[in-house]
């Protein structure tokens, strides 16, 4: 079986579960890349303002025993949209390039 990265998993999960209920089809992802053993993702909202998210990839706390997919799902995705639905534009300060930073726990 022919290995998938973390950043083809998240455009495939993105592509997958955008527009229902699980990822609002108004938030875009712009853009995925690791580095320095970090995943970042910048997105658009509604209303045109950037966001990013950060999580690390070998964060000892997580379990890379799933298949990256259900990885990506559980430890990306759905925290990245608990995020944006608890206004993080007020929680989340933008930086000189207007994107608002969330990083996970």
């Amino acid at each position: 079986m022919e290995s998938i990265s973390v950043v083809d998993a998240v455009r495939a999960a993105w592509a997958r579960v955008g527009g229902t209920q699980i990822l609002p089809g108004e938030f875009k992802l712009l853009e995925v890349t690791e580095k320095h053993e970090t995943l970042e993702l910048l997105v658009t909202g509604p209303a045109g303002e950037s966001f990013g998210y950060r999580t690390p990839l070998h964060d000892p706390e997580r379990s890379f025993e799933q298949a990256p997919d259900e990885w990506v799902m559980w430890n990306v995705i759905v925290p990245l949209v608990e995020e944006l639905e608890t206004d993080p534009a007020s929680r989340h300060p933008a930086d000189e390039n207007e994107i608002r930073w969330i990083d996970s726990d």
